[in-house]
């Protein structure tokens, strides 16, 4: 095998399936019978303008009436609607398990989807890092709290 040329596990693109089971799903909507649409079928796609980090945004649309509703993947978490849970929970777990960005870039890429990108990467962990301070901070407060009661006894 010399000569050849090994291939990188990581993705050096923004290539890939965001919602990689798209397509399984649209196929599954054509060919299931629909109480409600006789004659027609749901068209389901994915609007990679509005993909934000690991959250897609999926448009379904009734071939029909042209009818058609837009559903994120994934819930915001704040009051702007700028960060997604998925995307702090995919962090919060690089974080925790100790693989941090590599890791996560490996995952994605093992499940065909676009990775976030490094400085949102370090956005999120800033975030994190800040609510887990507080809660820390809380949780020793109560600590001493606890500790002088028991003295006084």
């Amino acid at each position: 095998m010399a000569g050849k040329k090994k291939r990188s596990v990581y993705r050096k693109s923004k290539k890939g399936r965001q919602f990689t089971g798209l397509q399984r799903y649209a196929n599954k909507t054509k060919t299931q019978e629909n109480v409600l649409i006789n004659e027609g079928h749901l068209i389901l796609s994915e609007d990679s303008s509005g993909r934000n980090g690991l959250m897609s945004d999926l448009t379904i649309k009734c071939n029909i009436c042209s009818e058609s509703t837009s559903c994120g993947t994934s819930l915001s978490v704040s009051e702007r609607g700028k960060s997604y849970d998925v995307n702090r929970r995919a962090v919060y777990h690089s974080l925790e398990t100790g693989s941090g960005y590599e890791g996560l870039v490996t995952f994605c890429s093992i499940m065909n989807m676009p990775c976030l990108s490094l400085p949102f990467y370090h956005k999120m962990v800033d975030t994190i890092l800040v609510a887990v301070e507080a809660k820390a901070q809380e949780e020793m407060q109560l600590a001493g709290f606890i500790f002088s009661v028991i003295q006084l006894l």
